[in-house]
């Protein structure tokens, strides 16, 4: 980890006074941990028409894999980080080389989006949902970023819960703004970045786990069982 990364990781944690200690080597553990399920996404988005395309600006967030009741995997990140797309890439430590994606599915509504590659199964490891204590105000988090080399890893809380009619959704200061995932102590996801809740803000709004589950599986947990739920509008900007 260069001198940099060090001082910024300091600094993080000198801002966090209440958080439990965790050793440097459980530390190192689960940046490890975090970077084999956290996979890098690389958006170059539209040019007006006539305009140059090699001037088309790029954006770097991040996606996670979640398993289906059928056990396939479905590559998950933000709809706002995929919108206004030209081309969207994805690299990860199972599949480190830049592999080019579709958008299969995206929702703005809810704020996701999901990512295929065109014959293959998403190159990823699934994550597993952390318990919902998690997504209460000042839950411990933990976010990496550059998955494939030289990771850095992060930690803050959660601030709490956005107003109405955005209640299910989370407000957070740490990970990338734009569908960088949250994790637990444990390396369980507890939530999803969308955006920045407004512009030029410090607090992202999160998807929590229960909700990105409810998305992929098109269901609402009752216990062991699952049942249908009809699709209602949970987002708007």
């Amino acid at each position: 980890m260069s001198i940099t990364a060090l001082l910024l990781f300091a600094s993080l944690v000198a801002q966090q006074p209440a958080s439990p200690l965790i050793s440097y080597q459980a530390m190192e553990e689960l940046k490890g941990q975090l970077a084999d399920l956290t996979v890098e996404v690389e958006v170059k988005l539209q040019v007006p028409d006539g305009a140059e395309p090699s001037i088309a600006p790029v954006m770097i967030g991040q996606a996670i894999c979640i398993a289906d009741a059928a056990g396939a995997l479905h590559l998950i990140t933000s709809a706002f980080l995929v919108q206004n797309s030209s081309r969207v890439r994805v690299r990860s430590k199972q599949a480190p080389e830049w592999s080019t994606v579709t958008i299969a599915r995206f929702d703005e509504e809810v704020g996701l989006a999901e990512l295929v590659t065109p014959g293959q199964s998403p190159a990823c490891q699934p994550v597993q949902p952390a318990t919902p204590h998690l997504e209460g105000p000042g839950g411990l988090v933990f976010s990496i970023d550059n998955p494939t080399e030289w990771t850095n890893i992060f930690h803050g809380n959660f601030a709490g819960r956005a107003d109405p009619p955005m209640g299910r959704y989370l407000l957070a200061a740490s990970g990338l703004p734009l569908g960088g995932p949250l994790y637990g102590p444990t390396g369980h996801l507890a939530a999803l970045n969308l955006r920045r809740l407004v512009v030029g803000g410090r607090l992202y709004l999160s998807a929590p786990a229960t909700l990105i589950l409810e998305w992929v599986w098109g269901t609402r947990r009752v216990g062991a069982k699952h049942q249908r739920r009809p699709r209602r509008s949970i987002i708007s900007r």
